[in-house]
């Protein structure tokens, strides 16, 4: 069975995390920050990070569905151990922004 809309699973720790960015954790994270959470959510220019506070709180918002005793440093273990942690998360809660051509199978990069 596929993930549903907006959740992902990583391992860290040795452990196994399913995080999810529903709509519930956006409005929370919107409120909190404002706009400035659309610059994560939107590529960032080349040479310049993301804003990282809002990409922390992103992480531990998600978390907290399914694993509300996690704190703060289990954000920094899931994604020194996943690479690409933060893209996917993105992609599975925005599948529109997949490429349109599904015969090539790619994702525009989320971040």
């Amino acid at each position: 069975m596929a993930n549903p809309t907006g959740e992902v699973k990583l391992k860290a720790r040795g452990l196994d995390y399913r995080l999810h960015l529903g709509m519930s954790v956006l409005a929370d994270l919107q409120e909190q920050f404002g706009d400035k959470i659309d610059e994560v959510l939107s590529p960032a220019p080349t040479g310049k990070l993301p804003n990282l506070k809002v990409m922390h709180a992103i992480f531990l918002a998600a978390l907290q569905r399914y694993h509300p005793e996690a704190d703060r440093w289990v954000v920094d273990d899931i994604i020194s151990e996943n690479q690409n942690a933060f893209a996917d998360l993105l992609s599975s809660a925005f599948p529109a922004m997949e490429d349109a051509d599904e015969g090539e199978g790619k994702k525009k990069a989320a971040a």
